[in-house]
């Protein structure tokens, strides 16, 4: 077997240097015609040389007449500066080499994988369409793609979490597409040393004149929002011009600025001691300035010189107008290719920017490599890792990305990028497709609220989870940025609720600790997505983190000093448990309670009810033990009236235990054993280093019945104790962690499962407080995890629960939860 590790010291490393040697004076053709080359055409070897690449890209070869070019192992020989034989690189060759090298990234963490068995193969496409529009096929533009076979499983798995292009491909260069009788649209374009800003202005221009509303309006904003000022009267900007800060007109077309500001000392900021001030600043802002002022804008907002960082009440009312400040620019600027702001902008100054571009001329064509599309660009970039960063990139409506190879323009309609022509294909009637328009990035919460049918969306919440989960997996330099650094995609989400639900939802605000309040049900089901271990998060200043909410747990294990590392959540698809979202199919608690981010003691009112309606027959439903919740307690006073009395009657009890994030409920509960499930008894593999697959089980006169599942940190011992609280009946397909031989009977009936959550006593402070109720104490709680049971066991293991304690009825397990 040949691996490639036998190649790669040889060829690899030398394939980015100059190729020398011989080139040749005529090719081929595969209908055996001589023809004169250019003298700069590369040499080929003997099966490249017998492609006719101006038919191929005239004509195209569909994938079903593929051709064949050889083992992969091969090309990588013949694409090096001086093969095994002695003679030159071939030029197609090298082209191919690099692609395959970057695209599997063999030269990294695939550089050990045996790929001798992998073959390639050339067949050519047209990479543009218009929608609707009939082309004869000598005027479609195509590109040449490589396709294979045999590609290594563990390639696939690395490109798909690299974001790697996963079809490598080479494009013809705008200069000869005259060859072609075409027009220069969709072909490859020479990247100068650097950007060009009359491009910048075409991008700009093409997207507002033929974009529309899609693209100028707020993507959030409702038709009530038109008439109202874009930014707040108190935001200032940096006027390009002038070299000044200035107060902005309410309506002022302006650019803003996304970036890193690193951990250097950030002298250059606005405090109140030097806001009339002139000074140096760093070169990401300076860059930035000058591609402002270079393609005809004045105005440049950028957060460290136009809020006052020491007013905190300037600051405050700034943060809470993030969602207007990026929504309603002109156009945002990423600063993707610096990872602090001490570093220059790539290619908005000379020597700032390498030439990445690959080409080579064969057969006379001028053949280019395209450079890495915008989500695997981004993706892999500090700047993508940043939590400040997610709510600046989502919210703009343009974006101009700028990274260490080249600059793309990404609104809500298109992506264009410098090495690519795509940009002339917008104009009214016609919509175009081309490869890069589907590499946009992931994150962006669906928001429909221009569309009436949102006004029925009882899944809207659903959006705002998939928002907190991107924005989970990103880190911060200061963990008490964790709600700020969020705080305008929490104010746009608000305005969202008021604007589909204009009844009031609540007496307050409707988020709290980072979570809907009036759709705590579901919401409160998120999971841990597995690539971190999660540790919970206290003691952040001016900031409650209660471990029902996301913001209480941070990722990794962080040293002090260190930056946190990202706390990733997921409220979808954690394969192995779940298929999709998990969800509440019936309201079980009757009354929610919080300790608020005022220290107030509010009633949770919620948005909808959730109301279980079976699908089943009365003689089948029959056959089913159901879990109906905790009786009514006609004798039980409101448990906010229970709640408030207490307060006044011993504030300093009440004080250590209704701290603000508290929830107070009343469930059932019961304590539980669980088991870690073995690899090998999973039905879909649950696969993560830092948590695992638990059975919930208990002890019946049968022996040890499973009750249920949930995941847990993965070094937590089989036959640990944890005290289960009921939440919610599940609604989501839990199959691939419950198999039928595991069910009640082997029965799987609609709404047969309940949510719970695994808890523990609040560690707190370190020290244990309780209190008393009607002569009963209680102790605080903590989430440790969710998880689903089958109801018929828990009513069971209830039942078994009661006859041992001399009572009847699940009331026996009743609980009144303090979970913080």
């Amino acid at each position: 077997m040949r691996r490639l590790t036998e190649y790669a010291s040889r060829h690899i490393s030398t394939l980015s240097e100059n190729i020398t040697g011989t080139i040749g004076t005529q090719w081929t053709s595969l209908t055996g015609n001589r023809v004169p080359l250019p003298p700069d055409t590369a040499p080929l070897c003997e099966i490249c040389a017998a492609l006719d690449l101006h038919a191929i890209l005239r004509n195209g070869i569909p994938t079903k007449e593929r051709v064949s070019l050889g083992q992969l192992v091969d090309i990588l020989a013949k694409g090096a500066p001086k093969s095994d034989h002695g003679a030159p690189a071939c030029g197609l060759c090298k082209l191919i080499a690099l692609m395959f090298i970057d695209s599997w990234r063999l030269d990294k963490e695939c550089a050990h994988v045996d790929i001798s068995a992998a073959e390639v193969f050339l067949n050519a496409s047209p990479c543009a369409s218009f929608h609707g529009e009939t082309q004869p096929p000598e005027k479609k533009p195509y590109r040449l793609y490589f396709t294979f076979n045999d590609k290594p499983t563990e390639i696939y798995l690395v490109q798909v979490e690299k974001s790697s292009r996963l079809l490598p491909n080479l494009q013809l260069l705008e200069e000869d597409a005259w060859r072609f009788g075409r027009k220069t649209d969709f072909h490859g374009r020479r990247i100068g040393e650097t950007l060009d800003p009359a491009l910048v202005k075409e991008w700009i221009s093409t997207c507002e004149k033929f974009h529309g509303e899609n693209c100028s309006r707020a993507w959030w904003k409702s038709d009530a929002d038109k008439d109202k000022p874009k930014i707040p009267r108190s935001t200032r900007m940096v006027d390009v011009v002038d070299m000044k800060l200035v107060h902005a007109s309410q309506d002022c077309r302006y650019v803003a600025l996304s970036y890193l500001w690193g951990d250097v000392e950030i002298s250059y900021r606005t405090v109140t001691a030097n806001y009339q001030d002139r000074f140096e600043l760093p070169p990401t802002i300076s860059d930035s300035i000058l591609l402002v002022r270079s393609i005809g804008e004045r105005y440049l907002w950028v957060d460290s010189l136009c809020i006052i960082q020491d007013d905190y009440a300037d600051k405050g009312e700034q943060i809470g107008e993030m969602h207007n400040i990026y929504g309603s620019s002109l156009l945002t600027i990423c600063g993707a290719g610096a990872d602090s702001a001490r570093a220059p902008m790539p290619g908005i100054r000379p020597g700032t920017r390498p030439n990445a571009q690959v080409i080579e001329v064969v057969q006379g064509l001028h053949l280019a490599i395209p450079l890495g599309d915008l989500r695997g660009t981004i993706l892999g970039s500090a700047w993508e890792s940043r939590g400040w960063t997610y709510q600046e990139r989502v919210l703009s409506m343009r974006r101009l990305y700028i990274t260490p190879t080249q600059a793309f323009f990404n609104c809500m309609t298109d992506i264009w990028c410098e090495d690519s022509i795509n940009e002339r294909n917008s104009f009214p009637g016609k919509s175009a497709s081309y490869p890069d328009k589907y590499t946009s990035l992931p994150g962006r919460p669906s928001f429909p609220s221009n569309n009436v049918s949102s006004k029925i969306d009882y899944y809207y919440y659903y959006r705002f989870m998939d928002a907190v989960a991107s924005y989970s997996r990103r880190r911060l330099t200061f963990e008490t940025d964790i709600v700020n650094a969020f705080m305008a995609v929490l104010t746009m989400f608000t305005e969202g609720f008021a604007s589909i639900y204009p009844d009031p939802i609540s007496e307050f605000r409707p988020f709290q600790f980072g979570l809907p309040m009036c759709v705590i049900e579901p919401t409160i089901l998120w999971l841990p997505q597995g690539s971190s271990p999660l540790t919970r998060r206290t003691g952040v200043k001016d900031v409650h983190t209660p471990s029902w909410s996301w913001l209480g747990w941070r990722g990794g294990h962080t040293a002090v000093g260190e930056r946190p590392e990202p706390g990733p959540i997921s409220f979808d698809d954690v394969q192995g448990f779940i298929a999709g979202k998990p969800g509440c199919a019936q309201s079980l608690v009757q009354e929610w309670v919080l300790v608020d981010e005022d220290n107030v003691l509010r009633k949770l009112k919620m948005l909808k009810e959730y109301k279980f309606s079976t699908t089943h027959t009365r003689a089948e439903e029959a056959l089913f033990v159901r879990y109906k919740g905790l009786p009514q307690a006609e004798e039980f006073p409101p448990l906010l009236d229970v709640l408030s009395d207490l307060q006044k009657a011993n504030p300093e009890q009440s004080s250590k235990v209704l701290v603000p994030g508290t929830l107070i409920f009343r469930t059932s509960s019961l304590r539980l054993q669980v088991a870690k499930v073995a690899p090998e008894a999973q039905t879909v593999p649950y696969t993560s280093k830092f948590f695992a697959l638990f059975s919930i089980t208990t002890q019946s006169k049968d022996g040890q019945v499973i009750v249920g599942k949930t995941l847990l940190p993965v070094d937590t011992p089989s036959g640990t104790e944890f005290d289960f609280i009921v939440l919610s009946r599940a609604s989501g397909d839990y199959t691939a962690c419950l198999p039928e031989h595991e069910r009640p009977d082997g029965r799987r009936y609609f709404g047969y499962l309940l949510n719970v959550m695994v808890i523990h006593e609040a560690a707190g402070d370190g020290q244990k407080y309780t209190i008393d109720i009607g002569g009963r104490r209680y102790t605080p709680v903590e989430r440790v995890s969710i998880g689903v049971v089958f109801e018929r066991r828990w009513v069971e293991a209830a039942a078994a629960l009661s006859n041992s304690a001399g009572t009847t009825g699940i009331a026996a397990t009743e609980r009144l939860v303090f979970l913080q």
